[in-house]
């Protein structure tokens, strides 16, 4: 999102728009849904990744949880199509977010059952207190969401966009 704000400021200047201008244009922007859109709720904070995950795209969407002074959830699925290696990359995300301070990992889909693995292996290994769980898909998700979560907790939800998400996110939302 920086990079993408930079960009654009560097693009306005070049076309004569006033710093304040290109501040104003920045500052209207809107996330497009399912791409690190921040979703305020009374008791709760979405952040909305689920259009598409890669394992630096995952990594990256993990560091924005951190800048959160919240209990921080994440609630990651699987990614496809990355080809060979694929458990491995799965696994360095469940290890990944045991060393970044989430609170809480909730680890969904078959692809998915690496991360978890490896993320107990890095909770045993570091004596951290994450709370780690492995779910089959989304439906299972929606239906315990509610008993996982606390009042005012931030809450990525990152996965690609063939494990359907963004069902997640309007479930959090009611």
């Amino acid at each position: 999102m920086v990079m993408n704000a930079l960009a654009a400021a560097c693009v306005g200047d070049l076309l004569g728009l006033k710093p304040e201008e290109i501040a104003k244009g920045i500052a209207d922007a809107k996330a497009v849904g399912g791409r690190s859109n921040l979703i305020a709720l009374d008791d709760k904070t979405i952040l909305d990744d689920c259009y598409n995950a890669n394992p630096v795209s995952m990594k990256a969407a993990i560091d924005l949880l951190n800048l959160a002074n919240t209990r921080k959830v994440a609630i990651l699925g699987d990614m496809f199509e990355l080809g060979e290696g694929q458990e491995r990359m799965h696994a360095e995300i469940g290890t990944y977010a045991v060393e970044n301070g989430i609170d809480v990992l909730l680890c969904v889909g078959d692809l998915s059952k690496n991360m978890y693995e490896a993320a107990m292996k890095a909770k045993e290994e570091k004596g951290s207190q994450i709370e780690i769980i492995s779910m089959k898909d989304r439906q299972e998700v929606i239906e315990k969401i509610d008993s996982i979560l606390e009042k005012n907790d931030t809450v990525l939800v990152k996965a690609s966009h063939g494990m359907g998400f963004a069902q997640v996110v309007k479930a959090l939302q009611l």
